[in-house]
C-alpha cells in the first residue's frame, strides 16, 4: 500500500512538471528590446510592428508593470497607444487614424519582482516587498 501511494506521489509530480514546463514553454516570447523598437518605422500598420515583435500588445512580464518615463512629452496619454511591457523594458507605440505608426518610444519597467523566485520568497514572507519609487519632477537648470 505505502509503495503505491509514493508510485502515485512520483507520477502525480512528474505529470504536474511536464504540464508546468509545457505551459511555460509554450508561451509567447516576445522581443521588447532596444534592437526592436529601433526596427519599428514610421508609417508601418499595427500588424507588422505585431509580427515584428512577436505578439499583440501586453504585459509579458511577471506581475504588475509600471511604466518609468524618462521625459514627458504628452501634457495627457496619447489616443491610439500600444504598450508590449516586457521583464524590464516597454515599447510603446502611437498609431494615427489610419492605423499606422506615429511615434514609438523604449521606456524602463518598474516591477515587483525580478523572477518567479524572487516572487515566492516575498510570499513566503522571506524577502522584503520592494517598494516603488516615486519621482519628483523638476526643471533641469
Amino acid at each position: 500500500m505505502r509503495r503505491r501511494i509514493l508510485i502515485s506521489a512520483a507520477v502525480f509530480v512528474a505529470i504536474t512538471t511536464i504540464l508546468l514546463g509545457g505551459y511555460w514553454l509554450l508561451q509567447p516570447r516576445p522581443r521588447i528590446d532596444e534592437e526592436t523598437c529601433n526596427k519599428i518605422e514610421i508609417g508601418m500598420t499595427e500588424r507588422e510592428v505585431i509580427d515584428l515583435i512577436g505578439s499583440p500588445p501586453g504585459n509579458y512580464g511577471l506581475g504588475e508593470a509600471t511604466i518609468m518615463h524618462k521625459s514627458w512629452i504628452y501634457t495627457r496619454e496619447p489616443a491610439g497607444k500600444k504598450d508590449w511591457l516586457g521583464p524590464k523594458t516597454a515599447i510603446r507605440v502611437v498609431f494615427d487614424d489610419d492605423g499606422k505608426v506615429r511615434d514609438k518610444c523604449l521606456y524602463d519597467v518598474w516591477r515587483e519582482y525580478d523572477s518567479v523566485w524572487d516572487m515566492a520568497l516575498v510570499m513566503l514572507h522571506l524577502k522584503e516587498r520592494r517598494l516603488r519609487v516615486e519621482f519628483e519632477i523638476t526643471d533641469i537648470k
